[in-house]
């Protein structure tokens, strides 16, 4: 299970283990001074795997950068030459992101079933995922589309501010936003967005901790014992509502 596929499947518990918001408030009100979010199995990467090299520096670390092979910049324009659903969606993330992440390198995870931000078939979504480091260190982002008959679709059960947000798109669609961590530079960070729009939830994730090795199987881990490898996450809540806003389905 890749990035934006355990980010954006939600149930209230059981295996397999998934990111729920309501297990973000529950374990906000038994640890008063600690939110805790849980990670399915299998939805981090092994940094080490990937070449990262991380560093635990007091204070504010020097940026985390990438080392060893698989690292590059997106080159949307083969997939733009495609009329397949998926190659066109992989032209358009690709081609936003990068025009909004000049000067950066991107990585395949290692649960997802394709490139770094090429769109593939999941069940009934569509969905890509990516780490992505540039001057400032290294996070994750990710991406799906799933078909959807209500906005009701994007709501998030039992998640009230300041964890969970209501806003509009730039056409007026309802939006989602989910924050999980901290706001402060070098803290842990995640946030998902959630938007309605022409007959589709359309999901987008950026975290600043992408992830350690996989707990075991039913095991969960918690975001906050995760590495931080930049001081925020890579793609703006603004920018994540531009990116979804554009998708055409």
């Amino acid at each position: 299970m890749d990035l934006d596929t355990a980010l954006r499947e939600y149930t209230d518990g059981g295996p397999p283990t998934r990111v729920t918001s309501a297990a973000v408030l529950t374990a906000g009100r038994r640890v008063r001074h600690r939110r805790r979010l849980t990670v399915a199995t299998g939805a981090v990467a092994v940094l080490a795997a990937t070449g990262v090299l991380i560093a635990n520096i007091p204070g504010d670390p020097a940026p985390v950068q990438p080392s060893g092979p698989g690292w590059a910049a997106l080159d949307p324009q083969p997939f733009c030459a495609s009329d397949q659903q998926a190659d066109r969606l992989t032209c358009y993330l690709q081609t936003e992101v990068s025009r909004r992440l000049p000067g950066a390198t991107f990585h395949r995870r290692s649960t997802a079933k394709a490139g770094p931000l090429q769109v593939y078939r999941d069940g009934d979504s569509y969905t890509a995922a990516a780490l992505v480091a540039d001057e400032h260190g290294i996070g994750a982002i990710g991406f799906s589309v799933t078909p959807a008959t209500s906005p009701e679709a994007i709501k998030e059960e039992l998640c009230d501010p300041p964890v969970c947000s209501e806003r509009t798109g730039p056409h007026g669609e309802p939006v989602t936003v989910l924050r999980a961590g901290s706001t402060r530079s070098y803290q842990h960070q995640l946030v998902n967005v959630r938007m309605y729009a022409r007959g589709a939830v359309l999901f987008a994730s950026a975290t600043n901790a992408p992830g350690d090795a996989s707990p075991p199987p039913g095991e969960a881990q918690v975001l906050e014992q995760q590495d931080v490898t930049r001081p925020d996450h890579p793609l703006s809540v603004d920018e994540l509502v531009e990116i979804l806003a554009g998708l055409t389905y």
